[in-house]
């Protein structure tokens, strides 16, 4: 099973609404009916209502950036295989120049496995989207070179075109969207 857009819905939150009550919108104007553009990850307004983010500085070498769901009945992102949150931060110097930089990925994680006759088949192995258990912090350490600097965070929403090797860290991005983003500044008084 490689798609599990529904069976999210049936566990979530809005288990007793239709898809359509969220991603189909009444129209506005005397006639009642529904708009017909599926409002989802192509939608901004949509895509970031589904998150609730906090980013904090942990330690001067460290940011954790906390996720959760908002207003959504399944994980984020769901559906094609291929998509995925990137949550990542640079500590940057007073110039902006990056001086490091950290970055983490929330997806489904695929295995390959030998099949019948020959054939291989992708299985799920590990699931660390939102929405798949509690709020998910993602910690993110810079080591020596971010004491004293400030750290730009952002959380991007990615349609991945094709993963690259067996464990599909490598990727190329068909197309990605900001879906959040700010700036820690440098903890005062820092050893």
């Amino acid at each position: 099973r490689m798609q599990s857009t529904v069976s999210e819905h049936a566990a979530g939150p809005y288990a007793a609404d239709s898809c359509s009550s969220c991603h189909m919108p009444l129209a506005p104007g005397p006639r009642r009916h529904r708009r017909h553009g599926f409002a989802a990850a192509r939608d901004l307004p949509t895509l970031r209502a589904a998150l609730t983010l906090t980013a904090a500085r942990t330690s001067p070498s460290r940011v954790t950036v906390t996720l959760a769901p908002g207003q959504v009945g399944h994980a984020v992102p769901t559906g094609d295989l291929f998509r995925r949150l990137v949550v990542s931060a640079e500590a940057v110097g007073d110039d902006w120049t990056v001086v490091s930089e950290a970055s983490r990925a929330l997806h489904r994680h695929f295995a390959f496995r030998p099949a019948t006759e020959g054939h291989v088949v992708r299985e799920l192995v590990g699931d660390d989207r939102v929405g798949v258990g509690p709020s998910r912090p993602v910690e993110l350490d810079f080591g020596e070179a971010a004491r004293g600097l400030a750290v730009a965070w952002r959380v991007e929403y990615q349609r991945v075109e094709h993963p690259l090797g067996a464990d599909e860290s490598d990727v190329v991005v068909a197309d990605s969207v900001v879906v959040a983003e700010g700036v820690i500044p440098s903890m005062e008084g820092q050893p």
